[in-house]
C-alpha cells in the first residue's frame, strides 16, 4: 500500500541537523515529505518538499508563547487546519523516524503519558473526525476557555472576559491549543479507541531525553517493533547539545547514529550557540529582582518547631516544585557554620554563584510533618580496604550513621574478617556480593539492587551510598547529620559535591586516619570538564523513589515530582530537571559546599595507590588506574581541614573498637597486609616505575589540566574539523557495472524453514523486493541485496548484535544507496562471534553455489568481532580484498589463554570450522588489519596474522575503538569507499590518518607516553607540534620542564666524556 504523506511546519530561518535528520529520516522510509514555511528555509535535505504556509494558514503574525518564546501555540493551530485541507499525517520537525507507517486507520496518535496525555507531535486524523472539528473550533478563538479547565480557571477567565479584559491564548498554560485539547476531544469524541501505545512514538519519555545523547545502546535496548518513531524533545535538547556536548551528538550516540544512517553532516547544519528567547528575558527580568530578592532572604528570627507557620512570609521561585521558596530557612542562619577560605579567585566565583543559584533554585519550605530521622543506613561495596575501614566506619557513626550494608568480592586481605567482626559488634552486614564475574554487569549495581531486599534496608529512613575513601563532612552546627536536616528544613533526598583532596607529595603509608594526613584539595569551582563535580546522595525512604543508585536514587514515577523534598550540598533546593534523569555530576545551578561537602580521598598515599591500582576499579573493572588516572584527580592548590574539628567523636569511637582484642588484632594484620603488598608491588619493575614517576616526576596539578581541557574542547570545535577536512586526500570512487543477471542460490539446511526474528522483517520483506534473500539461522541472519558487479560483505560488530528494534546490515544505506554495491550482510542477534554452524553453513553454500563468481571485486568488511569474521570468510572467495579494524584472530583460550576482553565467548565454540584466522588470509587479494600495535590486547591478536598479502596499518596509541575513532576524525567513509574500489594503499591510509595529529587527547597520550619510555627528544617534539596548532599552557609547562632535563642529561653526558 502507498504510504502516508508527512508533513510539517517550519518558520523560517536554517535548519539544524537535527530537524535535518528528521525530515530526511521520513523521505529516506520511502515518504513524501513537506515542509511548509512562512518565509526563506535554507538547509532543506535532498527529497524533502518546501511549500509556502499561507497557504494553509496565511498568517504573518505569528502568536508565541509568552513565557517561552515558542511558536508552538501557532504550530498547533496550523496542524489542525492543514490536516483537515490535506490528506497527511502531521509530525513535529523533531519526531524522528524509524520505519515506515504503514498504518491501516486514518487516526495517527500516541500517548506520551499513558492514560493521561496525548501529544500532538504526530497527529493523523480523517476529514469527518468529530475531535478535529472541535480542534478547529477551539482555535477559532485567540481568547479560549478551555472547556477541561478546573472551575476556579474557568472562573478566572470568564472574569477577566466579562471584564473586557480576556486572556490571550499565548498568556494560557503551555499546551492549551496542543495536547490538553488534544486529549480532552479525543476523549469527549470516543476517538481515544484508536491511540497508539506510548512505544509508537514517545517511547523516551523527557525525563530521560538526555539518554539520547548518550554513547551506548542504552535507547536501542529500549526500542522495539512497536516504535515507528522517536521525539527528540528539540528545545531542550539542542541546548543541551550546545551547553554540554560542544554542539555535536556523540558519534555512538542514539542522535550520532541517526546521523550517520540518514547521511546528515552536523558540521554542516550546526545548532545556534544561543540561549532562547525565553531565556534572555528571565535573566533580564532576574537581574531586575536581585534587590528586591536579596531583601526577602534578611536573617529570620528562628522558630523551635518543624513546622513553618501558616503566616510565614515566602517568595516565589523557579521552581515548580510546591516544596520550594526563595526565603531561607530560619535554622540555616542561626545555627553556627565553618566557613573555609580558599584562594581570593576561586572563592569569589563560587561565593557568586552560589549567591546567583540561590535567589533560582530557593530552599524548602518547612514540612507537613516531621519525619524519622534517626536510623541512617550506609550502603557500600568494598575490596581490600582493610586498612581504612575503622576509620571510615568510626567517622560515620560519629556524625550520625547507625548502620552500614557492605558487599564484599574478591578479597585477597582481611577485609571480610574485619567486616565479619564489626558485624558480630552490631555494627554492620556484610554481604558476599552476588555479582558474577562474566555477566557483563557491574558489581556494585548489582550490589546496590540485592540491598532492596535486606532487613537493614527495611529498617533504614535514611539511604546514603558512599565509598570507603569518601567522608561526609558537614560544616553546620555540630557537624551532625540531625543538624544538616534541622539546617536545610527536613529534605528527603540529600545530594553531597565532591571535592578532590589530592596526594600532595605525601609518598608513603602510614597507619594514620587519612582524613588527618591530607588537606590540600581542589578549588569548590572547577573548570570543565568537572570530573570532580560527582555527587553521592541519601534519601529518605518515604521519597518517592524506589531504586538506589550509585551516585542518586532512581525510579521515581510520572506525576510524584511534588513528593520530592531534594536538596544539595548548600541545602539549596535541586532543580527540577535533576529530580528525574539519571545525572550524577553537579552543574553550576547545583553544585554546593555550603552545608556539607564529600570529602574524597581518592589517591591516598603514592604507595597506597599501587595496591588500589592493584586491586581495580569497582564498577570500571576493565580501567587501568595508571598516571593518567592520578593526573587528572591530583587536585591539591587548596586547602580545607575543618574535618579535623570533627574528628574528637571519631576517635572516641575508634578506641574503643581498638580495645577490641579481636578486631584490633585484625587491624594490625590489615596493616601488615598492606605494607606487604606494597613491598611486593615495588619489586615489579612495571610498578616500581609507576611509583618514581607519581613521586619524581613535576607534574601540572589537575586544575592546570582541567583548564587545559576546557580550552582544548572550545578550540578543537572551532579549528579543527575544517583543517582536516582541508588536509584530506581526494577520494576517487568509480561505480562498478550493474548487475544484470542474478544466480540463484538455495539455503543451507541450516537454516529456519520460517521467519523467527521480526528483527528482520523490513530488511526480508526489502530483500524479496528486489530479487534478494534473507535466511535466518537461530541467531544470526544473511541477507543479500544486489546492486552491481562490485560486493561488499559486511559484518555486524559487538554493538550492532545488542540493537534491538528493525535490523539491516552495518553500513547498508552507505554501501548499497550511496556506493551503489551489492550488499552481503552478515548480521547476529547475540555476540556470538558468528561461531554458529548455520552461519558456516550459508558461507559455504554460497561458495558452492558460485555465488561469489558473478562479482568482479569483493570487500570483506567488519571490526572487533566483525573483523575476525571478514578475515575468516573471506576465504571462501579467493581474490578478494579484506579491511579489518582492531580484529581478533580468534578467542579460542586454548590458543590465547591471556584474552579475557569478553569473557562470555569463552561459552562458545572454539572447536571446528574457522576457530582461528591464522591460515585463512593466503587465498585474499589484500588483507588490510588496521589496529594499535601499542594496545596489548590487540597486538597480541593481530601479530598472530602474517603473509605477503598482509598489511597492518598501524594506529599507535588509539586503543581498540578505532571506527567511533575514524568517526571522529571523519575518515571511516573514506576508508570504505577506498576499500571497496580498490585503491585502499599504505600511502592513502596514512594521509587519512594524519586526523589523529590534532586530537588533544591523542597529543596528550603520545606525550605520556613519550614520557614513560624515557624519550625527552620525542616527547618535546610532541609539545612544540601541539603548541604549533593550539594554545595549551600545560603543554608548554612540559614542554619547558622537558627541555630542562634534556640540558641536564646532555650536560651529564658531556662531564662523563
Amino acid at each position: 500500500m502507498d504510504l502516508p504523506i508527512i508533513a510539517s511546519l517550519w518558520i523560517g530561518g536554517s535548519l539544524s541537523y537535527i530537524e535535518q535528520v528528521c525530515l530526511k529520516s521520513f523521505a529516506d522510509h520511502g515518504h513524501r515529505t513537506i515542509l511548509y514555511t512562512y518565509g526563506e528555509v535554507t538547509g532543506v535535505p535532498d527529497g524533502i518538499e518546501v511549500m509556502d504556509a499561507n497557504l494553509i494558514f496565511p498568517n504573518q503574525n505569528y502568536i508565541r508563547h509568552a513565557k517561552s518564546g515558542s511558536p508552538a501555540v501557532h504550530a498547533d493551530a496550523f496542524r489542525y487546519r492543514m490536516i483537515e485541507m490535506q490528506n497527511v499525517i502531521w509530525v513535529d520537525a523533531d519526531m524522528l523516524c524509524m520505519r515506515p507507517w504503514d498504518f491501516k486507520d486514518q487516526w495517527v496518535f500516541g500517548w506520551e503519558k499513558p492514560g493521561r496525555l496525548v501529544c500532538n507531535a504526530v497527529l493523523g486524523l480523517p476529514r469527518f473526525s468529530k475531535t478535529l472539528s472541535k480542534l478547529n473550533d477551539l482555535c477559532g478563538s485567540e481568547y479560549p476557555i478551555p472547556p477541561w479547565a478546573k472551575p476556579e480557571e474557568k472562573a478566572r477567565l470568564e472574569a477577566a472576559r466579562d471584564a473586557g479584559n480576556p486572556i490571550h491564548v499565548s498568556e494560557l498554560e503551555w499546551g492549551v491549543w496542543g495536547p490538553a485539547a488534544l486529549t480532552h476531544f479525543l476523549n469527549e469524541t470516543g476517538e481515544m479507541q484508536y491511540v497508539l501505545p506510548q512505544m509508537a512514538f514517545f517511547p523516551i519519555s523527557f525525563k530521560y531525553r538526555r539518554d539520547l545523547l548518550k554513547p551506548g545502546q542504552v535507547i536501542d535496548e529500549q526500542l522495539d517493533d512497536g516504535c515507528y518513531g522517536v521525539h527528540l524533545w528539540n528545545r531542550r535538547l539542542r541546548r543541551r547539545l550546545v551547553t554540554h556536548e560542544g554542539g555535536i551528538a556523540h558519534p555512538d550516540s542514539f542522535l550520532g547514529r541517526a546521523l550517520a544512517r540518514h547521511e546528515v553532516d552536523p558540521e554542516g547544519a550546526p545548532i545556534p550557540d544561543e540561549p532562547p528567547a525565553s531565556v534572555l528575558a528571565e535573566r533580564a527580568e532576574e537581574e531586575a529582582k536581585q534587590a528586591e530578592r536579596a531583601a526577602a532572604q534578611a536573617p529570620r528570627s528562628s522558630k523551635s518547631k518543624v513546622e513553618v507557620d501558616d503566616d510565614e512570609e515566602e517568595s516565589p521561585s523557579q521552581s515548580n516544585n510546591p516544596h520550594v521558596t526563595l526565603t531561607r530557612p530560619a535554622a540555616m542562619d542561626d545555627m553556627p557554620l565553618m566557613m573555609n577560605q580558599q584562594t581570593s579567585h576561586y572563592q569569589a566565583i563560587i561565593d557568586g554563584l552560589e549567591g546567583r543559584t540561590g535567589n533560582i533554585t530557593g530552599y524548602l519550605k518547612g514540612p507537613a510533618e516531621p519525619i524519622e530521622n534517626d536510623n541512617i543506613l550506609v550502603v557500600t561495596s568494598m575490596k581490600n580496604e582493610a586498612p581504612f575501614i575503622l576509620e571510615w566506619v568510626a567517622y560515620h557513626q560519629s556524625i550520625g550513621v547507625k548502620h552500614f550494608l557492605v558487599y564484599t568480592n574478591d578479597c585477597t586481605d582481611n577485609t571480610n574478617e574485619m567486616l565479619d567482626r564489626l558485624e558480630e559488634m552490631g555494627h554492620l552486614t556484610r554481604v558476599a556480593n552476588p555479582w558474577v564475574k562474566d555477566s557483563g554487569k557491574k558489581p556494585q549495581h548489582v550490589a546496590l539492587k540485592d540491598a532492596l531486599k535486606k532487613p537493614c534496608y527495611h529498617d533504614a529512613d535514611w539511604v546514603l551510598t558512599i565509598d570507603c575513601d569518601e567522608f561526609v563532612n558537614i560544616h553546620v552546627g555540630d557537624g551532625t547529620f540531625a543538624d544538616l536536616f534541622k539546617a536545610a528544613n527536613y529534605p528527603n533526598v540529600v545530594s553531597f559535591t565532591w571535592k578532590f583532596f589530592g596526594n600532595k607529595d605525601i609518598h608513603g603509608y602510614e597507619d594514620r586516619p587519612i582524613t588527618e594526613q591530607f588537606v590540600n584539595c581542589a578549588p569548590e569551582f572547577i573548570p570543565k570538564p568537572r570530573l570532580g563535580w560527582g555527587f553521592k546522595s541519601m534519601f529518605h525512604k518515604s521519597s518517592p523513589y524506589t531504586r538506589i543508585g550509585v551516585h542518586r536514587p532512581l525510579g521515581i514515577d510520572d506525576g510524584e515530582e511534588d513528593q520530592v523534598r531534594w536538596v544539595n550540598g548548600s541545602g539549596r533546593a535541586m532543580p527540577d530537571m535533576l529530580l528525574t534523569n539519571n545525572g550524577w555530576r553537579s552543574t553550576k545551578r547545583s553544585v554546593g559546599y555550603r552545608l556539607a561537602t564529600l570529602n574524597h580521598y581518592i589517591l591516598r598515599s603514592a604507595e597506597s595507590f599501587l595496591v588500589k591500582r592493584d586491586r581495580g576499579r569497582i564498577n570500571h573493572t576493565e580501567h587501568d588506574q595508571g598516571i593518567d588516572y592520578w593526573t587528572r584527580r591530583n587536585y591539591a592548590t587548596e586547602v580545607d581541614d575543618r574535618i579535623k574539628a570533627r574528628l574528637p567523636g571519631m576517635y572516641e569511637i575508634l578506641d574503643s573498637y581498638k580495645s577490641d582484642k579481636v578486631l584490633s588484632k585484625l587491624h594490625e594484620e590489615a596493616v601488615d597486609w598492606h605494607q606487604g603488598k606494597i613491598k611486593t608491588l615495588m619489586e615489579k619493575p612495571d610498578y616500581k616505575q609507576l611509583f618514581d614517576d607519581l613521586t619524581m616526576v613535576e607534574r601540572p596539578d589537575a586544575l592546570d589540566i582541567a583548564k587545559e581541557a576546557e580550552q582544548e574542547a572550545e578550540q578543537l570545535k572551532e579549528e579543527t574539523r575544517a583543517a582536516r577536512d582541508a588536509e584530506k586526500p581526494t577520494m576517487a570512487y568509480e561505480k562498478a557495472q550493474p548487475l544484470t543477471s542474478l544466480r540463484l542460490v538455495v539455503a543451507p539446511e541450516t537454516a529456519l524453514d520460517q521467519p523467527t526474528h521480526e528483527r528482520f522483517t523490513d530488511a526480508r520483506g526489502f530483500a524479496n523486493k528486489i530479487n534478494g534473500f534473507l535466511w535466518e539461522g537461530p541467531a544470526n541472519a544473511v541477507m543479500f541485496a544486489p546492486r552491481s558487479r562490485r560486493l561488499v560483505v559486511a559484518f555486524d560488530n559487538v554493538s550492532i548484535a545488542r540493537a534491538e528494534g528493525q535490523r539491516w546490515p552495518w553500513g547498508f544505506k552507505q554501501l548499497w544507496q550511496e556506493m551503489e554495491c551489492s550488499v552481503l550482510g552478515v548480521m547476529a542477534v547475540e555476540r556470538n562471534w558468528f561461531r554458529q554452524d548455520f552461519v558456516h553453513d550459508a558461507m559455504e553454500t554460497l561458495r558452492d553455489q558460485g555465488f561469489f563468481e558473478q562479482f568482479d571485486e569483493i570487500l570483506f568488511y567488519g571490526a572487533s568481532m566483525g573483523g575476525y569474521a571478514a578475515l575468516a570468510y573471506q576465504s571462501l572467495a579467493p581474490g578478494s580484498n579484506v579491511l579489518a579494524i582492531a580484529p581478533q584472530s580468534t578467542l579460542s583460550r586454548e590458543i590465547l589463554p591471556d584474552e579475557d576482553r569478553w569473557g562470555w565467548t569463552k561459552r562458545l565454540d572454539w572447536e571446528g570450522r574457522y576457530r582461528d584466522v591464522v591460515g585463512l588470509t593466503e587465498s585474499a587479494k589484500n588483507n588490510f588489519i588496521i589496529a594499535d600495535p601499542y594496545y596489548k590486547p590487540d597486538y597480541d591478536q593481530v601479530s598472530r596474522i602474517t603473509g605477503d598479502n598482509v598489511t597492518w596499518l598501524k594506529t599507535p596509541f588509539m586503543g581498540h575503538q578505532l571506527p567511533n575513532a575514524f568517526a571522529v576524525m571523519n575518515i571511516l567513509k573514506d576508508l570504505l569507499y577506498a576499500g571497496a574500489g580498490g585503491t585502499l594503499t599504505p600511502e592513502l591510509f596514512y594521509k587519512l590518518f594524519r586526523a589523529r595529529n590534532d586530537l588533544p587527547r591523542y597529543q596528550h597520550d603520545l606525550l605520556m607516553e613519550a614520557e614513560r619510555r624515557g624519550k625527552v627528544k620525542s616527547a618535546i617534539r610532541v609539545c612544540e607540534y601541539t603548541l604549533k596548532k593550539r594554545k595549551a599552557p600545560n603543554i608548554q609547562k612540559s614542554l619547558d620542564r622537558l627541555r630542562e632535563e634534556l640540558a641536564a642529561l646532555e650536560g651529564r653526558k658531556e662531564a662523563a666524556e
